[in-house]
């Protein structure tokens, strides 16, 4: 029997935008003889997507489980929470040996902290416009720079405009 791919589906969490809603569709619409599909969480938001995709017995990890101060707001509990969510998404990843990894959103950082193996490919779907707000994504960016110059990527723009931005920026 053929060896079924790892996928991972790595986003925010499972609110009701866009970003959430493409990420539903793909899972509920994967070939689960040739994938192993998890999707990767920061946050659980208790959605009826979390629901719905749970009893479609589709994996979902939530970051923020792991977290003993992720519901407290003080600023040690915030600095704290920031740096845990890196060390258990390397933590997870890298558990989870993926073959391929689908970013959303601004997570690359995460990803490309993790160091996973050259051979993992990535997709990367870009969901919004960062042109206006390059600033914000700058350091989001770079990240996707260093994963394009050591893994297999594969950049996804949802618009026209959107995959003319990925050409001038990469």
């Amino acid at each position: 029997m053929k060896k079924r791919i790892k996928l991972i589906h790595f986003i925010h969490g499972l609110s009701m935008g866009g970003a959430e809603i493409l990420v539903k569709e793909y899972a509920l619409g994967l070939n689960k003889n040739k994938f192993d599909l998890t999707i990767l969480c920061l946050n659980r938001m208790d959605s009826s997507y979390e629901k719905m995709l749970e009893e479609q017995g589709i994996s979902i990890v939530f970051i923020s489980d792991f977290m003993p101060f992720y519901r407290k707001k003080n600023i040690f509990s915030r600095i704290i929470n920031k740096l845990q969510r890196y060390y258990f998404a390397r933590k997870i990843l890298r558990k989870l040996q993926p073959d391929i990894v689908h970013i959303h959103l601004n997570l690359n950082q995460m990803v490309l902290f993790a160091g996973l193996p050259k051979s993992t490919k990535i997709f990367y779907t870009q969901h919004y416009n960062f042109a206006l707000g390059l600033k914000k994504y700058r350091r989001d960016m770079l990240a996707l720079k260093k994963l394009i110059s050591s893994h297999p990527v594969k950049l996804i723009a949802l618009s026209e405009n959107m995959r003319q931005q990925l050409n001038r920026f990469f």
